[in-house]
């Protein structure tokens, strides 16, 4: 038997369930942010200088580096640099070098470090160094002082040495030339005098001898002319009155004696005083006697042009080459002009090539003037 069917079940409307809504839940309590506190100062970070503001020690840089020149008579080595020099060292074949009579350093605030160097001999050949010492540090800089510039630096200095002897040489034959001429005007004066004072002593003696025998001739007349007992009177009485005479005469004789000789003196005085300002009235006009028209000379040597002249009163003197006007004695280095009473020389010294040309020589004075000129040309070596 079959099984009733299972009843069917009224659908059950199934309603759905609402959930009571869960409580709700306050809100978690947020906490307060923190205060925001300012950011704390970054500090800049210290500037970096640029490498070229830095200070680096640098060793003082050579601007010229050593050489050696002829200074005269003497011997300059010489070097440049850059920055201020504290001390400058200088060696010899690595030896280092002390000062002496011979020998002396120089520095200058350029930056100029100087050896020189007096009496050149052999000896001084060798390997020179200069060692330059500043705040950066160390520089060194060296020469070889040998071989052909050691022969060259001393022709140069022996050349200059003979130039210098040849113008003391002339000016000691000028000096002595004046001082000869001056001692011969002195005698030649002292002979005068004494021949004028001779003249005038022999005429007093004359005069003297003729008036003594006149007055003894007239004494004798006038005991002769008397009486013997008057003779004798006579005789006693002319003694006397002879020897008052002749004393008052002698000193009559010896004042006149006197002043003719300041008579002679002021005679002679005046009469070398007017033939004096008649020779200077009169005078001559200044004349050159000889001088060359062409010389030619070796560079490097010593050039003495000589001319003779005349001219009363003396003349002045003026050298001048291409327009300009050379110096006269200590005017210059090379240049120079000795003058004595009729003789006008000029000297040059190391002649150069720029010395060539045409000198001019004017003489002038009151009563007039005369110009010669003579051409100089410079032979090379």
């Amino acid at each position: 038997m079959k099984s009733p069917e299972p009843r069917l079940k009224s659908p059950e409307v199934t309603e759905p369930r609402v959930k009571s809504p869960e409580g709700i839940k306050s809100p978690k309590k947020i906490k307060s942010p923190e205060p925001v506190t300012s950011p704390q100062r970054v500090k800049s970070p210290t500037p970096v200088k640029s490498p070229t503001s830095q200070k680096v020690d640098m060793p003082p840089k050579i601007v010229h580096q050593l050489k050696v020149e002829a200074c005269e008579d003497k011997v300059k080595m010489f070097c440049v640099a850059e920055s201020r020099v504290k001390e400058a060292v200088w060696y010899k074949d690595g030896r280092r070098l002390t000062q002496s009579s011979c020998r002396s350093f120089h520095s200058a605030a350029d930056g100029t470090c100087s050896l020189i160097i007096q009496e050149l001999n052999e000896k001084d050949q060798g390997e020179y160094s200069c060692e330059i010492i500043a705040e950066g540090g160390i520089s060194r800089t060296s020469f070889s002082f040998v071989g052909q510039v050691y022969q060259t630096i001393f022709q140069k200095i022996k050349t200059s040495l003979e130039s210098k002897t040849a113008v003391h040489k002339l000016a000691m034959q000028s000096s002595s030339q004046q001082t000869a001429k001056k001692e011969m005007v002195q005698e030649e004066s002292a002979k005068m005098v004494l021949m004028e004072k001779s003249a005038a002593t022999a005429s007093m003696h004359g005069s003297f001898s003729a008036m003594a025998a006149h007055m003894t001739s007239s004494v004798q007349e006038a005991s002769f002319s008397s009486s013997s007992t008057s003779e004798v009177k006579m005789s006693s009485m002319s003694a006397a009155s002879m020897s008052s005479m002749t004393s008052e005469s002698l000193l009559s004789m010896s004042s006149s004696s006197s002043s003719m000789m300041e008579m002679a003196s002021h005679s002679q005085i005046e009469g070398s005083s007017m033939r004096g300002i008649t020779h200077r009235i009169q005078g001559t006009p200044p004349k050159i006697e000889a001088l060359p028209e062409d010389i030619s000379i070796e560079k490097g040597k010593v050039l003495t042009v000589a001319c003779a002249f005349s001219g009363e009163p003396e003349p002045e003197i003026e050298w001048t080459h291409s327009g300009r006007k050379l110096p006269g004695e200590g005017g210059s280095d090379r240049f120079h002009i000795e003058t004595t009473e009729d003789l006008t020389t000029l000297i040059i010294t190391n002649v150069k090539e720029n010395d060539a040309g045409v000198y001019t020589l004017k003489l002038s004075n009151e009563l007039g003037s005369d110009t010669a000129m003579v051409n100089i040309s410079i032979r090379l070596m």
